[in-house]
């Protein structure tokens, strides 16, 4: 699960940290796991 608080970034740097975000961490380390966005800037 990914939270991110909808008005505090653009749709454009959700997406980008997004990205950030699934080109380190594999689907098996997602597996019940939350993160958040703004841990990746």
């Amino acid at each position: 699960m990914i939270l991110v608080a909808q008005s505090r970034f653009s749709v454009g740097e959700q997406l980008r940290r997004v990205l950030k975000l699934i080109a380190n961490r594999s689907a098996e380390a997602m597996r019940n796991h939350i993160e958040f966005l703004s841990a990746w800037n």
